[in-house]
């Protein structure tokens, strides 16, 4: 079982660090959020089966707990009385969380906050004053989604930790979704063997693939169901977004952003100002389409071929076994032509390539606001740090060398060197170009080339095929093969 990122709700959402301006209670009724000590809230679950337990499983399960507890975690094991699964719930503290958040270069709100947001280009506030009605109907309620407030990201920094607008409960910081994060980050990278040599002994995903444990994944905080009375983001994104009774609402973007994260809010983003623009398409379209209704009759071309008094014969379709046939047998196919081939098609033509220029433009623009509102204007995604199963791969390989990174001028994977969880400053391991990087540019150039043939004896094979049925239906004794045999073998 692969870890499962479920979506976090937002603790403590007020009109501080950018939330929603509505008061929530942090922790529903019902639902165990914490340790046992109530204090130290649960950021991550990790679960096995104790049914099938031996020495092996235990052993292993043991240091790799006991090496998370050194890298500052906090562990606590619950197992309830009618069941065999043992959960171990994972508190990371608040100097772990700051240490991590560094390392991960994670982006927090700054003291310095804007009241008054700067407006943004939208198609439906600048049509609010004359379709204002029509607008409502689309708009979002205010009283069930509050707007959001600007305020200013920054790349945490454990020694100006007096820039950063940090509350008094400091567990309410960074959100639920940063929490999760720098677990999933440590869980990835800790060691479960005490084998020095065995360089792929570390992660989380390999003890679960292994059968170590059956799961590991952060909580949700917040039930959607009806019953739930607890004010959560999950809730008012069900009730007021992913309903049905709602499919012609604006998309609560900055709620989706917050829910599943910014990668996903902006796709949403994208899709509703696709499908926004698809309006003005979709009326011209169904305007062309009508004309094409109203004229199809009117068509000179389909009442010459329609025309039985003409009685016009056409020449067989085949060279033996066709025989002649009248034009006005085609009346139907004529007919039913104009309704998509016609004077207006060619205007429909010629609006949508300038419908795709003005769409690109246009969403260039919405993209940039969006990237203000949520700060990620400077986000780069060379910050990452290199994956730990690449890491482990290259300590494994003779061929290794080590440089400075070229895009991010950095010659360490770590930025910190001054605390004791971290190893050493190490330099950026990367792939040697003759030895190991030719030969895989070349096994997938000679991929990419054999797809390419592929695809082209593919075409040649439809060709062919082609060829091939048709003259096969001409030769049949059938009459119903070898008149209709260019249907049939488009068809086929």
């Amino acid at each position: 079982m692969s870890i499962y990122y479920s979506a976090l709700d937002i603790p403590n959402i007020d009109e501080e660090n950018t939330k929603p301006r509505v008061k929530m209670e942090t922790f529903p009724e019902g639902r165990n959020l914490h340790f046992d000590d109530g204090v130290r809230r649960i950021d991550f679950v990790l679960a096995y089966d104790t049914k099938d337990e031996d020495q092996e499983k235990q052993q292993t399960r043991t240091v790799f707990e006991r090496n998370l507890q050194h890298e500052g975690l906090e562990l606590e094991k619950n197992i309830q009385d009618d069941s065999t699964i043992c959960y171990i719930k994972i508190h990371v503290p608040w100097e772990t969380l700051t240490r991590y958040a560094e390392i991960m270069k994670l982006r927090v709100p700054m003291e310095e906050k804007l009241d008054d947001v700067l407006p943004t280009f939208n198609l439906w506030e600048l049509m609010a004053g004359v379709f204002q009605r029509v607008i409502n109907w689309f708009a979002l309620d205010k009283s069930l989604m509050p707007p959001f407030n600007k305020q200013f990201t920054c790349v945490y920094n454990r020694h100006k930790e007096y820039l950063f607008a940090i509350p008094s409960n400091k567990e309410t910081f960074f959100l639920n979704t940063q929490r999760s994060m720098v677990v999933d980050y440590i869980l990835r990278r800790k060691r479960f063997s005490d084998d020095p040599n065995d360089n792929m002994a570390f992660g989380i995903r390999k003890l679960i693939s292994d059968g170590f444990y059956e799961a590991a994944y952060p909580l949700h905080e917040g039930s959607w169901k009806p019953k739930s009375l607890k004010p959560n983001v999950r809730k008012m994104l069900y009730d007021h977004w992913a309903h049905w009774s709602n499919w012609h609402k604006l998309q609560p973007l900055d709620y989706i952003r917050y829910y599943f994260g910014a990668k996903i809010g902006m796709y949403f983003a994208w899709l509703g100002f696709y499908t926004y623009m698809l309006i003005p398409a979709s009326i011209v379209g169904l305007v062309v389409f009508i004309y094409g209704l109203v004229t199809f009759q009117d068509n000179v071309p389909s009442d010459d071929i329609c025309n039985k008094e003409w009685n016009i014969t056409m020449c067989p379709q085949c060279d033996n076994r066709c025989p002649f046939w009248n034009l006005n047998e085609a009346c139907t196919h004529s007919r039913v032509s104009r309704l998509f081939d016609n004077g207006a098609t060619v205007f429909f033509s010629i609006f949508m390539t300038f419908w795709g220029t003005f769409f690109l433009e246009f969403w260039k623009r919405q993209q940039a606001s969006i990237q203000y509102q949520w700060n990620l204007i400077h986000f780069e995604d060379e910050e990452e740090p290199p994956r730990p199963e690449y890491l482990a791969r290259m300590a494994q390989n003779k061929n290794i060398r080590c440089k400075s990174n070229p895009i991010t001028k950095q010659e360490t994977i770590e930025i910190l060197q001054d605390s004791k969880y971290l190893p050493p400053r190490l330099q950026e391991p990367h792939l040697p170009f003759w030895k190991t990087r030719v030969p895989i540019f070349v096994f997938s150039f000679s991929i990419m080339l054999f797809l390419l043939i592929l695809a082209l004896a593919a075409v040649f094979g439809v060709v062919a095929y082609r060829m091939a049925i048709v003259a096969a239906l001409y030769l049949s004794d059938n009459p119903m093969f070898y008149r209709n045999a260019s249907i049939i073998t488009s068809a086929t």
